[in-house]
């Protein structure tokens, strides 16, 4: 017996070009398999996922939560429900025969008295979307209401997709509890018992210990008869306690303005140990010769490092400063996850740079509230965040007179 959807009613955000596609899903008995099969595609294009796939519960979310309820389209008559700041789907024209969907945030509305020419009512307003995914990702575009859909606000989940999903995180809890046993200098922090689970331990790894053949994740398992000892130390200020369990499989990332164009990526992430203790990567995105800064992103695979990363940079009380003076700036204080290089395509280099032994703290430095360094760089700072919202406004003032004269021809 297979359960099937008795009609496309779901989206799914495909792996390979991040787009929206309407889709009914086809899980089979016993929750092992779950298909995927694409409205106007043949059965060729479906995808397929199997739960022996997934090494951690991270994953099976990451992948199940590319599902949603259908997006409706946008009538005429209901524009007004469309204001600033709010995430829609639009579509994106590649070619005249291939339209895709994809998440924007509507930067700005320019509302136009609607047209009642015909028998019907139609809405001749434009929005500013900024796209959130996709080849347009960052840019800003000018939209017609015929281009946006409408999410759908719900916290239920899918009772096929919630299916397969417990049945996954069961076969990954099989597999976790047959790792039985971890030498003690591997262990970096106790988590604690998981809720339901009496007999397990979480505990955090250090850096690239093996575990069910992957390297990099945060946290393993181990009995509780072979933990006995962990107890008799004293885990101090790491203590976690379990409802704070991190994110694995996934990169968290922060993205920095404001940087100097010559400062290596190297010398962040040994700057950003200095000040937290937390290893990350760092990346320097190439700029443009005219631009006076360069910006760039901190990197992890643990959520809860790079949150300690962002609590540090985000202190009101410090500002981070250049031997220039330059002060670095969060423009997107919001943390980001997913997969830096699909989020920002060809601007993320393969890898970071080689160390080159520079005396950090000539390079980068802390400034503190109430020295004369700090209100300089506050001063630098407010000028940053003017320039950065003068450009939105500009950006949004061009697509906008691009639409226009495009639509007028």
């Amino acid at each position: 017996m297979e359960y099937v959807s008795p009609e496309y009613d779901l989206e799914y955000r495909h792996v390979d070009d991040d787009a929206w596609y309407t889709v009914k899903v086809v899980v089979a008995e016993g929750g092992e398999t779950l298909t995927v099969k694409y409205e106007g595609f043949l059965d060729s294009s479906d995808t397929i996922f199997q739960t022996d796939q997934f090494e951690t519960a991270e994953d099976v979310d990451e992948a199940m939560n590319r599902f949603r309820p259908l997006s409706r389209q946008l009538q005429d008559e209901e524009c007004d429900k469309v204001t600033e700041g709010m995430i829609v789907c639009s579509s994106y024209s590649l070619d005249q025969k291939d339209l895709r969907y994809f998440d924007a945030m509507v930067e700005a509305v320019h509302r136009d008295k609607h047209s009642f020419a015909s028998t019907e009512e139609e809405c001749l307003c434009s929005f500013v979307l900024l796209w959130q995914h996709g080849p347009n990702l960052g840019i800003l575009t000018l939209a017609g209401i015929a281009s946006i859909c409408l999410l759908q606000q719900t916290t239920q989940v899918d009772p096929r997709i919630l299916r397969f999903s417990i049945v996954a995180k069961e076969r990954i809890g099989n597999k976790l509890a047959k790792y039985t046993e971890i030498p003690q200098n591997d262990v970096a922090v106790s988590i604690g018992p998981l809720h339901g689970e009496e007999n397990s331990l979480y505990v955090k790894l250090k850096p690239g210990f093996l575990v069910m053949g992957t390297t990099g994740k945060c946290y393993g398992r181990i009995s509780k008869a072979h933990s006995d000892h962990l107890h008799d130390e004293d885990m101090g200020r790491d203590f976690i306690h379990v409802n704070e369990f991190a994110e694995t499989g996934i990169q968290h990332f922060l993205l920095i303005d404001n940087m100097e164009k010559d400062l290596s990526a190297s010398t962040i992430s040994e700057f950003i140990y200095k000040q937290t203790s937390v290893s990350s990567q760092a990346y320097v995105f190439p700029s443009r010769s005219a631009e006076l800064f360069a910006r760039g992103a901190i990197v992890s695979e643990c959520k809860m490092e790079i949150e300690k990363i962002h609590d540090s940079l985000n202190n009101s009380d410090q500002l981070i400063v250049s031997a220039k003076g330059r002060p670095w700036v969060i423009t997107e204080n919001a943390l980001r996850s997913g997969t830096l290089k699909a989020m920002l395509g060809s601007l993320v280099p393969k890898s970071q740079d080689t160390c080159k032994n520079t005396d950090i703290d000539k390079e980068l430095t802390v400034v503190h509230s109430g020295t004369e360094a700090y209100r300089k760089a506050k001063q630098l700072m407010s000028l940053f965040l003017d320039f950065e919202q003068h450009k939105r406004g500009l950006q949004k003032r061009l697509a906008y007179e691009e639409m226009r004269i495009l639509e007028s021809s």
